[in-house]
């Protein structure tokens, strides 16, 4: 009787195999049955005049206007044209330089304005992975060869430095009055209040009591190691006796009862929270800005304010000599170091929460409409 399970549990398998192996890789659009690549163009001015040389101007919106990296969300390609959209003219779904569009419209739905001018294709409950690459192209094509239009769905920038109105807190259920003060500490520390929203969404979920395995507490999840970076500027704030001396089980506990409250302990204070987090941050700005730190920074290409952010963003995740040592191996290429898998993750997220907490996505549409 085991023999006839094991070989009817075999034959299950076989099939199986057999069937998945009909279909071939996952895409977050889907999987795909058949392989295609595509030439995507790298040069954005170039796939500009594409557009300006035909006598119909199409323009392509996408809804959110950058990739959503923090959660799935409800995303959509708008397709737009000063006249009735024209027969055979149809959109091209390009991710990592693979065709995914049959999977795309697949999964879509398309609306249609009634003067044929707008063309919306939905998805509902989309997902882009962090650690995955995500290049994304959408094409607006005249046949399999006349490209009318090239436009690439951007990853989400947030910049520690470059100031942004706060706009809301995502889907987190938090009080009213934390945007109010995010803005205020962010403003004392001369900073973007949409990144330090960034931090405690993903750091704490909003939750002031919230409690990590490494011990860290709070909005902000200041760390035993990090308290001590943020008590060398401020040194009047309650602290627990021997709270870093508890087992995380007991001192999650003792939170959970109020056996250890904000007025005990800073870091279960917001506000405190707040502060202390922005705090440690401008440490971790001042120890990329040293002498022999800031010839690392300078060495990498690109925005030199963005590097920053990311580095800062990566260090307060995994620890500033870590992403240091990351750095120094492999240069320009430090994101894609083994020790840095969870801190790229931390920064992709954050960033993506930084953009999308903000009215960027807004301003990038006013942006497009004028060009």
């Amino acid at each position: 009787m085991e023999v006839d399970r094991l070989k009817r549990l075999s034959g299950l398998f076989l099939v199986s195999f057999l069937l998945l192996g009909c279909v071939g890789p996952t895409t977050p659009f889907g999987a795909l049955e058949e392989v295609k690549e595509v030439e995507v163009s790298k040069n954005k001015k170039k796939a500009r005049d594409v557009a300006s040389q035909n006598r119909q101007k199409y323009q392509v919106f996408f809804h959110p206007s950058r990739q959503v990296l923090h959660d799935k969300a409800d995303f959509s390609v708008e397709l737009k044209s000063e006249y009735p959209i024209q027969d055979g003219v149809e959109i091209q779904v390009i991710h990592n330089n693979i065709d995914v569009t049959e999977s795309f419209l697949s999964s879509a739905r398309v609306h249609r304005s009634q003067d044929l001018r707008t063309r919306i294709y939905i998805l509902e409950n989309f997902r882009l992975k962090t650690l995955d690459t995500n290049k994304i192209q959408v094409r607006v094509l005249r046949g399999e060869e006349n490209i009318l239009l090239e436009k690439p769905l951007q990853a989400p920038d947030c910049s520690l430095f470059q100031k942004r109105q706060l706009a809301h807190l995502g889907t987190f259920r938090a009080p009213e009055e934390y945007i109010g003060m995010i803005e205020k500490v962010a403003g004392e520390h001369d900073s973007n209040p949409s990144f330090l929203a960034g931090i405690v969404a993903q750091e704490s979920g909003f939750n002031p009591q919230a409690v990590s395995w490494a011990k860290a507490i709070g909005l902000t999840q200041i760390t035993p190691l990090a308290e001590k970076e943020v008590l060398n500027s401020i040194d009047d704030w309650p602290r627990y006796p021997g709270i870093n001396t508890l087992s995380y089980l007991s001192l999650k506990a003792k939170i959970h009862t109020g056996e250890i409250t904000e007025g005990e302990e800073w870091r279960l204070d917001p506000m405190k929270s707040l502060k202390g987090g922005m705090t440690y941050i401008g440490y971790l700005k001042r120890y990329w800005n040293l002498k022999k730190n800031k010839k690392i920074v300078d060495s990498l290409k690109g925005d030199r304010e963005r590097n920053l952010t990311e580095l800062i963003l990566a260090s307060y995740n995994s620890g500033a000599s870590r992403v240091k040592r990351a750095v120094k191996e492999m240069k320009d290429d430090w994101k894609n170091h083994e020790n840095l898998k969870e801190a790229v993750n931390y920064v992709k997220k954050v960033s993506s929460y930084c953009f999308h907490y903000t009215d960027s996505d807004k301003k990038e549409v006013q942006d497009v409409d004028e060009t």
